[in-house]
């Protein structure tokens, strides 16, 4: 009968609105219009201020935002259309016109039923027609789910769609309507409406939000009218930017929220954009999102995207309020010792070279030009919105067999007086302690165990797990009534790579090689202590001594009894373990006379301390299994010398070729005196040494020091084609994820992958399309040399580009 496991982990907790990425149409001519009608739509969802735009065809996205929504990791994606209501806002002759065809038409066609009534229902019709064909198609929509592992739609095959005109969406949104009545305080909450140009309310309402004047009291609406652009109107302009986001209407009810997580005491960087398109804006709008500081720079005549070569002119192209924006937004920056990074998806880097070269951009030393803006350095200041005291609620919890005892205490809103069930829905995320599978492999239902619970409602995310609450139905009853809490479950790193590797058409077997290191972690306790093991100095010299070639001598080699072992007596274990001591006795397996050759120094010579202290290593080696204590016996019938561990031998011993019960004498183990203890290091770790095993295990530690919230990891692993036809078997020394990024790759000892380039370039391609089917971030060539051949290096740079990153010994060694 097999014994449940037993497993004590710790779980926190945190409550946060949803969080949202709406696709836009990167074709649409009149994209300001629609922008600020997404920010007004997006204004009125609890938690909309921090939603993200990303332009797309509908086929394809540029990668730089495809980073800004994995960095983002949204729960939903939503894509808006536009329908008549856009264009009776954004071109009111355009749509009086179309009203007035549909009306004529109406009243041909039934001349008696030309009531005001049927007037208004026209014009509804009107208003909620769709305008634009957008729509994102079905292979984006693929990859969207599969990248993001954001909450399905029911169908699965689909995104819902928004307009201006869905201002009241609840479930699973909240629309900010239903939370104002229980708000325990609304104080400092204003809505601006600046009337000017429409590039500069899409700045402004960009970063304060746009609700429709119903939502709050005459007290809370603020009208800021532009007639001109004056400087005193740039001032005005650049104080309202300036102002923090908690004042505005779209965070009402965030404004308790708003919080930065992992970015520690580093400075907060500012990314500048610069141009007039609708990609620069949006990218603007998402760095704002994801950092917190950003500014844009648009054109000031939305046909000009050049600038003059002179520097001192370069800016004149630009809008002068917003340039107003970002130089507060510099000098702040510049005070703070942050980066200042200038750039733009429209303007060529000599144009923005150009920009740089200018007095107002000169003046910041630190200022820098990128062309792909996410750079993986920046992950840490990566912002979240989270409820101020619902952020760390833990506890600590016991697993059997992968299964919490507790059911999870799924928090409540804290800001509210009251929390409507039938209204009101929020995101918990859980993170459980050293478990934190791959990020591409939605494990959130398997996670989150409670009835009903797909992936509509479950879903692995950036903090661990994320489930909808309070609940997918309300069915009456107060929140008590109705509230989720679910149970945890956690897989094993077997099963987690077993299901990735399944869906990539393979199986997982552990290799000879893994399954050695398997055990001997197991023998230490953890990978950490493997680690430790394997880099201190004295555990290397020992390995050493017991896996060094024996000395080519036939009478050795051809009579050998074990193949070729290393047998040390504590002199010997000592001399490896302190280089200081000098003694050095060990015995050689062999069948001649001469069984035992010693050094002209006795141990007696060793001082006592390194004695005490190779003793107390060998104990610890012998505690942990690691070495074995026996005698070296030789058999009178059969000649044969072997190993005899101590549980093996008492008066009698049974040779362990011939099988001959013999009584142990002097002449067994050929010694002038009593019969002296030997060493003999265990089958696996041995195993483990010959086949340099270290390296992999080596890698897997140094990219565990990598992550910052989870490791998970497999041993050197054999991979075979669920069906036989489909390819061959293939093997792999590294699989791992860090922090939910997949990575795969080879360890090897020496600096080259393979022995011809023929043979690299063919590796390379397997770890490439192995790669690919388990949508592994890259691919990690490690090697125990001090560096990898020019050959390696070449063909793996030319096959797989970035995706790869070499390790060498001073990595794998690194405390």
């Amino acid at each position: 009968m097999t014994q449940p496991t037993y497993d004590a982990r710790t779980i926190q907790t945190a409550l946060r609105p949803a969080r949202c990425a709406i696709l836009v149409d990167i074709n649409d001519t009149d994209w300001m219009q629609t922008c600020l009608r997404i920010t007004e739509w997006s204004s009125a969802i609890w938690g909309g201020w921090y939603f993200i735009l990303v332009p797309t065809d509908g086929q394809t996205i540029n990668p730089m935002f495809w980073d800004a929504l994995e960095l983002y990791d949204p729960d939903y994606v939503r894509y808006y259309y536009k329908t008549g209501r856009d264009i009776e806002i954004s071109d009111p002759a355009r749509f009086t016109e179309c009203l007035g065809r549909e009306w004529k038409s109406w009243c041909d066609r039934y001349p008696v039923a030309t009531g005001e009534a049927n007037q208004r229902a026209i014009k509804e019709q009107i208003q909620s027609s769709r305008w634009s064909s957008f729509q994102p198609g079905e292979v984006l929509v693929l990859a969207l789910y599969e990248r993001l592992n954001a909450f399905r739609d029911p169908d699965g095959h689909s995104i819902s769609a928004i307009t201006c005109r869905s201002n009241h969406e609840r479930y699973p949104l909240t629309h900010i309507e239903h939370l104002l009545p229980h708000l325990k305080d609304t104080v400092g909450a204003r809505d601006f409406d600046f009337d000017g140009p429409l590039v500069h309310r899409l700045m402004v309402h960009g970063i304060l939000g746009r609700l429709r004047p119903t939502v709050l009291t005459p007290e809370g609406q603020h009208r800021v009218n532009w007639s001109h652009q004056t400087p005193e109107q740039s001032e005005t302009l650049a104080q309202h930017c300036l102002e923090p986001p908690v004042m505005s209407p779209a965070s009402i009810a965030s404004c308790a929220f708003f919080r930065s997580i992992e970015a520690g005491a580093l400075p907060r960087p500012l990314w500048i954009v610069a141009g007039n398109t609708i990609e620069d804006f949006c990218l603007y709008y998402d760095l704002q999102r994801l950092y917190g500081s950003a500014a844009w720079i648009p054109h000031a005549d939305p046909l000009v995207a050049r600038c003059e070569s002179s520097p001192e002119r370069a800016l004149e192209h630009f809008d002068r309020p917003a340039l107003h924006v970002c130089s507060q937004l510099m000098r702040g920056a510049t005070r703070n010792g942050s980066e200042i990074t200038l750039t733009s998806t429209s303007l060529s880097e000599n144009e923005l070279l150009t920009i740089l070269q200018s007095s107002q951009f000169a003046s910041s030393a630190r200022t820098g030009v990128v062309t792909q803006p996410f750079d993986v350095s920046f992950r840490l200041w990566r912002q979240r919105l989270y409820e101020i005291g619902n952020t760390s609620g833990r506890y600590r919890d016991q697993f059997v067999d992968g299964k919490s005892v507790s059911f999870i205490p799924t928090p409540k809103p804290k800001h509210l007086t009251s929390v409507p069930p039938e209204s009101v829905n929020w995101i918990t995320d859980v993170a459980i302690e050293a478990y934190t599978p791959p990020s591409n492999l939605n494990l959130g239902p398997d996670a989150i165990d409670y009835a009903n619970y797909d992936n509509g409602l479950a879903r692995a995310s950036d903090y661990g797990f994320s489930y909808l609450c309070p609940n997918f139905a309300y069915f009456g009853g107060d929140i008590d009534d109705v509230l989720v809490r679910p149970r945890l479950s956690v897989m094993s790193a077997d099963d987690v790579f077993s299901r990735l590797f399944h869906r990539a058409g393979y199986t997982v077997n552990r290799s000879d090689k893994g399954n050695y290191a398997a055990e001997i972690e197991h023998k230490l306790g953890s990978l950490d202590e493997l680690t430790t093991f394997l880099r201190r100095p004295a555990s290397q010299a020992v390995l050493e001594a017991y896996t060094k070639p024996i000395p080519d001598r036939n009478s050795f080699r051809d009579r050998c009894c074990t193949s070729d072992r290393w047998f040390l007596r504590f002199g010997a274990f000592a001399s490896a373990y302190l280089p200081s001591a000098d003694s050095n006795k060990v015995i050689e397996p062999n069948t001649s006379s001469q069984t035992e050759t010693e050094s002209s120094h006795s141990t007696d010579d060793a001082p006592i301390a390194a004695d005490a202290l190779a003793r107390q290593m060998l104990d610890d080696w012998i505690a942990r299994g690691l070495v074995h204590r026996g005698l070296l016996l030789k058999c009178d019938a059969c000649r044969q010398l072997d190993f005899y561990p101590l549980g093996a031998v008492a008066m009698q011993f049974t040779c362990s070729r011939c099988r001959r019960m013999q009584t142990m004498v002097c002449r067994h183990w050929r010694m002038p005196d009593e019969p002296s203890w030997f060493y003999k290091l265990d089958e696996v770790v041995y195993q483990f040494a010959r086949s340099n095993g270290h390296v992999s295990v080596l890698a897997l530690a140094a990219l565990k020091a990598r992550g910052r919230r989870g490791f998970m990891y497999l041993h050197e692993t054999d991979l075979e084609p669920v069906n036989a036809n489909d390819g061959k078997k293939a093997e792999i020394d590294i699989v791992c994820s860090v922090d939910g990024e997949v990575f795969l790759g080879e360890a090897k000892l020496t600096g080259d992958l393979d022995d011809t380039t023929s043979m690299v370039v063919k590796r390379l391609k397997l770890l490439e399309t192995l790669m690919e089917a388990t949508r592994a971030k890259g691919i990690i060539l490690a090697t125990y040399a001090d560096g990898w051949s020019d050959v390696t290096r070449t063909n793996a740079t030319n096959v797989l580009g970035d995706r790869v990153q070499f390790l060498t010994r001073s990595d794998l060694m690194a405390l």
